[in-house]
């Protein structure tokens, strides 16, 4: 009963900040650490450590940043350290958790993309 309960729990939805990254892959179980220049960005970094430091990290495959269908599969991931660095950028440093999909993402209500979110 409780691995259904579980498994109905992986499935539902639920809403995390998300972040574009270029040219890289982050796979759950892996450590990473990259900086980040968008201020959509660093609004989602900020936005995830008020919360559970939940992230949803995915590919931004195109040079076009206003695209309206980015990849849709990515990873869920922990914010382990944040740095501030002097030059408006940040540097973080996250845990995999595991692979996820992206539905809907909606960056009306903030200054950064969030989506709901469904485990693989």
């Amino acid at each position: 009963m409780a691995e259904k309960e579980d498994k109905k729990n992986k499935n539902t939805g639920e809403t995390l900040p998300v972040v574009f990254i270029k040219q890289m892959t982050l796979f759950p179980g892996i450590s990473m650490q990259f900086d980040l220049e968008k201020k959509s960005s660093l609004k989602a970094v900020e936005a995830a450590m008020m919360s559970d430091q939940r992230i949803f990290l995915v590919c931004d495959t195109s040079d076009n940043e206003d695209k309206e269908e980015p990849a849709r599969v990515g990873t869920v991931a922990r914010i382990r350290q944040v740095l501030k660095l002097g030059n408006g950028m940040m540097r973080i440093a996250v845990m995999g958790q595991s692979r996820a999909t992206v539905r809907g993402l909606d960056k009306d209500s903030a200054a950064y993309y969030s989506g709901e979110i469904r485990m693989l």
